[in-house]
């Protein structure tokens, strides 16, 4: 009977004013107990996970250690064969380059003592040749001698046997063709004299189709072809261009002399003096 009578307290009525707010703060701390004890459970669960996951790092740790050592060593090896390499093309390649260094030298060298042995020279061009043979060298050479100073003295106007020490034929005997005659001159001044007056040849009609040019080495013909297929181009917009030691030149609306092309690859326009003795002839091609 009594279980059933909500309002049936064993207090009095001043303890019964604050018993409410005493359950009510013990069940508030029930709750929080409660709480507080499953969130020390997941932070042991969570210890114990963190335990587990720093043994793992401590054992990555371990091997990466072991791999940078054995990298370490593997990169000393490798370097050590490398250096080893890169020595040997090193070597190899200063051998080369000294080799194509001196090569380069020796052909200039070489080259040069061509031009120098050759400078006293001039080289006549379809000068027929007169019943040469093999059995009568000496006296083919006395002809042509002959016939080279008629040339000089009434198509050039020039004291040929003042001047001319020695003559001989270029290439092989062929039937059919006549060799170009290289021609020795005594003094460099008399040859620039004859290639200046070779140009009135074509003046002339016994000796127009005589061409004289310098003794040419076979790099000078080559850069010497290479200028006469140039010029040939740029004369289809420039008639009055010309060959100049090596470039062509033509003169501007201003009379000064200009550069078209150079074998330097100076395709740059600027002022030269032209001396008349330096320019090419344009004469046949030969393999001298």
């Amino acid at each position: 009977m009594m279980g059933s009578v909500q309002s049936l307290h064993w207090y009095c009525d001043i303890c019964n004013k604050g018993i409410g707010s005493f359950i009510l703060c013990m069940k508030t701390m029930e709750v929080r107990q409660g709480k507080l004890e499953k969130r020390v459970d997941d932070l042991v669960e969570a210890m114990a996970k963190l335990e587990t996951g720093l043994e793992k790092v401590f054992s990555c740790v371990s091997e990466v250690k072991g791999i940078r050592k054995e990298v370490a060593e593997t990169n000393v090896k490798f370097d050590t064969v490398i250096v080893a390499r890169l020595a040997s093309e090193d070597d190899a390649n200063i051998e080369k380059k000294m080799d194509d260094k001196v090569k380069v030298v020796k052909e200039d060298l070489a080259e040069k003592m061509e031009i120098e042995k050759r400078k006293h020279n001039i080289v006549l061009w379809g000068l027929l040749e007169n019943g040469t043979n093999e059995s009568n060298i000496e006296g083919a050479k006395s002809k042509d001698l002959e016939a080279v100073n008629e040339v000089l003295k009434k198509g050039l106007k020039i004291d040929a046997e003042r001047h001319v020490i020695e003559v001989h034929r270029i290439g092989k005997l062929d039937s059919g063709k006549a060799r170009p005659m290289r021609v020795k001159i005594q003094t460099l001044e008399a040859r620039s004299e004859i290639i200046a007056r070779a140009r009135t040849l074509k003046d002339s009609d016994e000796y127009k189709n005589i061409y004289v040019s310098p003794d040419l080495t076979r790099k000078q013909q080559k850069d010497d072809k290479e200028l006469r297929y140039k010029l040939k181009e740029i004369r289809q917009t420039n008639q009055f261009a010309r060959i100049n030691q090596g470039r062509i030149v033509a003169k501007d609306a201003n009379g000064q002399i200009k550069v078209l092309f150079s074998l330097e690859g100076d395709a740059k326009a600027k002022n030269i003096n032209v001396s008349k003795n330096d320019v090419c002839l344009g004469t046949p091609e030969a393999t001298v």
